[in-house]
């Protein structure tokens, strides 16, 4: 059986050992003695004797993965095999065990917080040396952090805690313990491993996945709080924790890539927008021909809702607004989301020209803050104020801004048609009773809320564009070849790209709000990956765009 592309997972270490050892050791050289308790390797110890201290460095001592056929599965349900075996059907070789192929820690891995790990740049050390402890049926690893990136780590350590530890791994393809399935992926699980990970079978038989031929590429500390007291409790009653699927993991990360490399994405191209990038610098000449080109005059032809609107919107659901407005492909602007999102929570506030400006302009700063704290993406997530899923759409909503959809829309068919200057008649928004006025107050959760707003904004603008929903009907069809024109051909070669509404979207940030590009912004405080809270994020980010007095 043949895999074309590995299988990447995260493997989470314990804080101890099944022989109470630390996971991580501070190695001072020259005094190595205080290693004779653990059982490490002798060659390790050997090796460690003659580690000379290196200026600005600080070595560490992970116990790292084990063998399967001693220790059994780890937290998420994965084993390594020291020898061949038989699993189920599938049998693992010789040339697919763990001592083939722990040396990789050495070529192939580097050291990271959070699994930040695409950008070498932003790693905290290095692997010094990788052992194999025969005796003790494990890998071992001498490491090298930098302590100006890695303080907070070395100080944990130093004050007896115990930083979590969770490693990088892809392989072709892993095996259940109990059929011997050969899953490239999660969705090619077996029943075993898809909803049994970590029981047991009548016969005591316990499910877990083998990973045969495994690739470590990366070591990561994560702020997983360590908690001695609670693994030994679970030791004594030897209970068994909740596993934590590795695949899972490994997808859950690798989502966040991609949120990652959209995010640059959209950095590049505001860059584009305020005239500080030009095309020609675009690594491959397309992007920034696809702004000027394609965004900015299709922006310029789409208006943006007035506040009457925005205001008529409060009193649906987000959830409800936006899925309804992306199944019509129409993606609400960063101004114009700020504005509902904190109407929605206090109508009575006063939201000024200069505050939209200024968020608008403050974008880069934003999407680095994000590409630099990833777990802020989760905590958005974890509310449901960017849900865009069909599930939420409603006919009500849809049924009201349909005329706005001709005006508004991203869909492809929309487009052609606007692109060709068949926009047809427009019908006028229905006219709604007119909210009260509300007179402009002083607030102090103003830039908090502002700061927020922005945050989630941009993240919203991450999301795909949703199919169109059934109920909505365009008696429009316009594709290649039988549009005309150089713009339609232009709209068409939008499916060379991965998310062009997010494009438009912010070509129309930069057209409602032209003085944005003038305004000056002062870059956000530097901080350590996945450390910002969510309300940390956006006091820093309402201080910036809504500057006292």
């Amino acid at each position: 059986m043949m895999f074309d592309s590995p299988f990447s997972k995260l493997i989470e270490l314990d804080d101890l050992s099944r022989y109470d050892e630390p996971t991580i050791q501070l190695v001072k050289p020259y005094e190595y003695n205080h290693l004779e308790h653990v059982k490490v390797a002798s060659e390790a110890l050997d090796y460690i004797k003659n580690v000379k201290p290196q200026k600005g460095r600080t070595t560490i001592l992970v116990l790292a993965m084990t063998a399967g056929e001693f220790y059994g599965p780890n937290r998420n349900g994965d084993s390594w095999s020291e020898r061949p075996l038989q699993a189920g059907s599938t049998k693992i070789t010789e040339d697919q065990v763990l001592p083939q192929h722990y040396k990789s820690f050495e070529t192939d891995a580097n050291i990271f917080k959070h699994h930040v790990n695409k950008d070498p740049e932003k790693r905290i050390g290095d692997v010094l040396k990788a052992f194999y402890n025969w005796p003790m049926h494990r890998v071992e690893l001498l490491l090298s952090l930098v302590n100006d990136k890695a303080q907070d780590i070395i100080e944990r350590i130093e004050n007896d805690e115990f930083p979590a530890v969770s490693m990088g791994c892809k392989v072709k393809y892993d095996v259940c313990s109990i059929c011997g399935n050969q899953a490239p992926n999660r969705r090619a699980y077996c029943d075993h491993a898809k909803y049994h990970l970590g029981d047991y079978l009548p016969n005591g038989k316990r499910i877990f996945v083998w990973n045969p031929s495994p690739r470590f590429f990366d070591i990561s500390m994560v702020r997983r709080p360590a908690d001695r007291l609670g693994f030994m409790m679970k030791k004594v009653a030897d209970s068994i924790p909740e596993i934590r699927s590795s695949a899972a993991l490994g997808e859950y990360v690798q989502n966040a890539e991609r949120k990652v490399a959209g995010l640059k994405k959209m950095s590049l191209i505001h860059k584009i927008l305020r005239g500080t990038v030009s095309a020609s610098k675009d690594e491959n000449g397309r992007l920034g021909r696809f702004v000027s080109d394609l965004a900015k005059p299709m922006a310029a032809k789409m208006p943006a809702l007035d506040d009457e609107t925005i205001r008529s919107m409060v009193r649906f659901r987000p959830a409800e607004v936006l899925s309804t407005l992306s199944s019509m492909g129409i993606l609400l602007t960063t101004p114009e989301f700020i504005k509902y999102f904190i109407w929605r929570i206090d109508p009575s506030l006063s939201i000024s020209e200069d505050i939209l400006d200024r968020a608008v302009a403050a974008q880069q700063q934003v999407f680095d803050m994000l590409t630099d704290n990833p777990k802020l993406m989760d905590d958005v997530d974890g509310t449901d104020f960017i849900d865009t899923s069909e599930k939420n759409v409603n006919p009500e909503l849809a049924h009201k801004f349909k005329p706005l959809a001709e005006k508004r829309s991203q869909h492809r068919d929309s487009l052609y048609r606007m692109a060709m200057g068949k926009t047809g008649h427009i019908a006028q928004l229905p006219v709604h009773e007119r909210p009260l006025f509300y007179r402009s107050r002083p607030d102090s959760q103003l830039p908090k809320l502002a700061g927020a707003a922005v945050l989630l904004s941009a993240v919203y603008g991450l999301q795909p564009q949703r199919k169109e929903a059934e109920f909505i009907v365009r008696p429009f069809e316009c594709s290649p070849p039988n549009c005309e024109g150089e713009f339609a051909y232009k709209v068409s070669s939008f499916d060379e790209l991965d998310e062009p509404n997010t494009m438009i979207r912010m070509a129309m940030d930069f057209t409602h709000r032209r003085s944005a590009r003038t305004i000056k912004i002062a870059a956000l405080p530097a901080t350590f990956p996945n450390e910002l809270s969510f309300e940390e994020a956006a006091v820093q980010i309402g201080n910036m765009i809504c500057p006292s007095n």
